[in-house]
């Protein structure tokens, strides 16, 4: 039986270009995210801010997500590091993260 991919996964090659705001039906991890429209981005269920485990790096990566999702709101991460926002009633990408930018598991 295959073991469970964790964040740590993540590969570091997901800094590549991705195709933007297209729809996934894609492998998702099963952890749920908050963007915020001051950038920050929250784990859902354990309320642990990203800065808390990545300091400014943190600041970063939410302003390169609410670039593309102004909207801030729901976020998961798929198994390829591919970012993914909720609009529209389903999930599109809206970027992507290595292992080193997201929540440790």
């Amino acid at each position: 039986m295959a073991e469970k991919a964790t964040h740590k996964a993540l590969p570091s090659e997901a800094q590549r270009i991705v195709p933007l705001r297209e729809k996934y039906d894609g492998a998702l991890f099963p952890h749920s995210y908050t963007l915020k429209l001051d950038a920050t981005i929250i784990d859902r269920k354990s309320k642990q801010e990203l800065q808390a485990v990545n300091g400014e790096k943190a600041a970063g990566v939410g302003n390169r997500l609410l670039a593309i999702h102004p909207s801030g709101g729901r976020l998961r991460i798929s198994q390829t590091g591919l970012v993914l926002g909720f609009k529209e009633e389903r999930w599109v990408i809206i970027g992507a993260v290595s292992a080193s930018e997201w929540f440790a598991t």
